[in-house]
């Protein structure tokens, strides 16, 4: 797998050098994030990544984070970035009432912990939480001036996955 990986990064990057000239938009394209996350190759690696974390069983810190959405609904696949449980602040505020009488160092590993089997999935964790009424227009809005732009795009440039300091860290070599 691993020789996949670089095999589909090196090809992201070398198609985007050499099709591009050196401007801010080409060092984003360059890295090929919304493409590779989105390729086979991507999802091999979320999904073994997830299937070694997702032996660790589910405990209140994992229920409380998600609560919100399995009560709600709210938002579907990306309810991360509306059920105002997901961004780091609120986790953290959810896995301090989990339990009434853990201590904090089982605090700090249950949201390690929670975090961690979240972060590693496609959709990985948002920044911060937004109210889903008004992202949805925002979306609507700039989706309706800029041609091309889908809502999708949004949603993965607001959630961290844990491959992207990978594919981030390729940057300083373009200059």
């Amino acid at each position: 797998m691993k020789e996949k990986i670089v095999g589909t990064l090196k090809s992201f990057w070398e198609d985007s050098v050499n099709n591009q000239a050196g401007n801010l938009s080409s060092v984003i394209n360059s890295l090929g994030m919304n493409d590779f996350i989105k390729s086979d190759v991507a999802k091999e690696f979320f999904t073994s990544v997830t299937k070694s974390v997702s032996t660790i069983k589910a405990d209140a810190y994992d229920k409380d984070l998600d609560a919100v959405y399995n009560k709600t609904n709210i938002g579907g696949n990306d309810h991360r970035l509306f059920d105002e449980s997901h961004d780091l602040l609120n986790a953290w505020a959810k896995v301090k009432s989990a339990y009434p009488d853990d201590k904090r160092v089982d605090e700090i590993m249950g949201l390690f912990t929670a975090y961690w089997k979240d972060f590693t999935t496609v959709k990985g964790m948002p920044f911060k939480n937004f109210d889903k009424t008004e992202f949805d227009k925002w979306v609507t809005d700039l989706t309706a001036v800029v041609p091309g732009l889908k809502r999708e795009y949004f949603t993965d440039l607001l959630q961290a996955k844990c491959c992207q300091p990978l594919l981030v860290s390729v940057v300083p070599y373009y200059f």
